[in-house]
Parts: structure tokens; C-alpha cells; sequence
């Protein structure tokens, strides 16, 4: 629940937390919830923020795979206007598991310290 958690607080707390980072983020659990707070948030001081999801966030059980994929898109649709920079990317293939976030890390790490 990480994921949901760093959005959670992005929102509650954008003043502390300017480049945020939400991997395979299972909002789909609060999904009613987390659309509230950030439609009720002002996020003008957040300067990035990052999501992502894989293909296959639930291995073989098709239907969460898409409880994530289209609550994430969901979500980053609500994001995209309210922060500066926010990016969204869809990782093909991907299993919710350390070894999956471990190689995209990288790539998270490099968009959240640019300066664009």
C-alpha cells in the first residue's frame, strides 16, 4: 500500500512532500476515497509527481491487473492537473513484486531529481 500512501500524503501534506513517487499503487482499494482528496487538495506547491503500473500487477488474476491499471489511470488523470510535472507510465508485463520495482527504480529516481 505504499503507493497509496505517498499519494495520501502528498495531498494531506504538499507543503513537506514536493516529488513524490507512487509505485503499483492498489488505489482501487480506496479508490472513492483518494479521488476525493486529491479533488479537494491544492497540490500547486508539489513539483512532480510519478506513478506507474505493470501489465500484470496480479500475475495470472486478469481482473486485478485491471482493477490497477484502471485506477492508476484514474488517479494520474486527477493529478495531471493539479501538479507541474506529472508522469504516468504503463510498465508492460509487470508483476507487483521487488524484483519488477528494483529495475524501473532507476528511471523513477532520474524523472524525480531532473530539473524538468
Amino acid at each position: 500500500m505504499g503507493g497509496l500512501i505517498s499519494t495520501y500524503a502528498a495531498c494531506c501534506y504538499p507543503h513537506i512532500f514536493k516529488r513524490v513517487a507512487a509505485l503499483s499503487a492498489a488505489y482501487y482499494r480506496n479508490q472513492e476515497e483518494i479521488e476525493n482528496i486529491i479533488t479537494k487538495s491544492d497540490l500547486s506547491s508539489l513539483e512532480k509527481i510519478y506513478l506507474d503500473c505493470g501489465t500484470a500487477e496480479a500475475g495470472e488474476n486478469d481482473r486485478v491487473s485491471e482493477l490497477f491499471l484502471d485506477s492508476n489511470q484514474t488517479v494520474f488523470q486527477l493529478l495531471k492537473i493539479k501538479v507541474k510535472l506529472a508522469e504516468s507510465r504503463q510498465i508492460e508485463g509487470a508483476l507487483h513484486n521487488y524484483e519488477t520495482f528494483k529495475r524501473r527504480f532507476p528511471d523513477v529516481i532520474k524523472f524525480l531529481t531532473s530539473e524538468t
